[in-house]
């Protein structure tokens, strides 16, 4: 997936789209879409896996989570001229369609914890590893991969079940990928008694996906709650990815 990720270019730089995308999707007429805008969507984007502790080969995190809350966003399905580009979506935060401004990048602000297994095995012995910083604030950026990365992009996407057919289609028929970056580099950072003093042992990193849209699903504004497996590159174990689209205003304070 890295290598895949390297050849996304950047719209701000560091792997963010450069334009917007047509949209043609399984079940969705090549043009826009009668309902150009969906309704207004909280979305949920959450991140959790586990380890056992072993203390001969420590230090390594045992834990990690982020979690990121994205208030009132639509998705607007509307051919626009954007910088001399064409575009045809565009996510829209906290605004009405008709008023709306296409932007290309949305920064969201979320939250990440972790915990270690705070041993290492130093000259024979068990010696004891630390958090030499603990920062929970992280970003999350959301963008729109350019129609130009889509066909080799496509293979690493996650995508619903209501996406699937997706799968079987053959170009020109394309999916709506957006692309999520958590930024959350050296948040955490950990050391222990056997590294070179001011060396960190190691810590988190950044983590990025691609998401199929459910555009059909999303336009007649129904919640989606969907998991999939994913692996990050700081803990080394298996997790759970899970993103849910809430329509704004149905969640029970």
């Amino acid at each position: 997936m890295k290598r895949m990720l390297q050849k996304h270019p950047g719209w701000l730089g560091g792997g963010f789209g450069a334009a917007l995308l047509s949209v043609f999707l399984t079940g969705v007429p090549s043009r826009l879409p009668a309902a150009e805008a969906t309704r207004a969507y909280d979305i949920f984007i959450g991140f959790s896996a586990k380890r056992e502790c072993i203390p001969e080969k420590g230090p390594f995190l045992t834990e990690l989570s982020w979690d990121i809350h994205i208030p009132d966003v639509r998705f607007v399905f509307r051919k626009r001229d954007v910088f001399g580009q064409e575009v045809n979506w565009f996510p829209l935060y906290a605004g009405a369609p008709e008023n709306s401004i296409p932007l290309l990048a949305h920064f969201f602000p979320g939250q990440i914890d972790a915990q270690l297994c705070a041993f290492n095995k130093c000259n024979e012995k068990i010696e004891r590893a630390w958090f030499k910083k603990q920062d929970r604030a992280i970003q999350a950026v959301l963008s729109v991969v350019p129609s130009e990365d889509i066909a080799e992009l496509r293979r690493e996407a996650l995508e619903p079940e209501s996406l699937k057919p997706l799968a079987k289609a053959v170009p020109p028929i394309l999916p709506c990928l957006l692309h999520v970056k958590v930024i959350a580099h050296d948040n955490f950072t950990y050391t222990c008694a056997c590294t070179v003093r001011g060396q960190d042992a190691g810590g988190t990193g950044d983590e990025e996906f691609y998401l199929s849209l459910p555009i059909n699903d999303l336009l007649q504004g129904r919640r989606l709650d969907i998991e999939f497996p994913f692996t990050s590159d700081t803990i080394d174990s298996p997790g759970t990815l899970s993103m849910r689209f809430i329509p704004t205003g149905t969640i029970k304070k």
